[in-house]
């Protein structure tokens, strides 16, 4: 997946979980200056941040890799009724 689509679904993801750059970039444990390269495609994240933001976000696993998700609203992960 190149970093212009990686950079696009950070942000996404982000707004998607209510959280602005700071408060992501404090949870990720990384600057905000970083974080805004990931968005920008400037840098691509190692592939543990975007676990990481796929889990402090609560998407589904294949948010960063399924093609079907486009760049519409980021798919929650799926709840299993009790």
């Amino acid at each position: 997946m190149d970093a212009e689509r990686v950079g696009k679904r950070i942000k996404l993801a982000r707004a998607y979980a209510h959280l602005s750059q700071p408060d992501l970039a404090s949870i990720l444990g990384v600057s905000t200056s970083t974080l805004g390269r990931w968005e920008k495609a400037q840098k691509r994240p190692p592939q543990g941040q975007l676990i990481a933001v796929v889990q402090v976000c609560d998407l589904r696993e294949d948010w960063f890799t399924a093609d079907d998700l486009g760049f519409g609203p980021p798919q929650p992960r799926a709840t299993v009724a009790s």
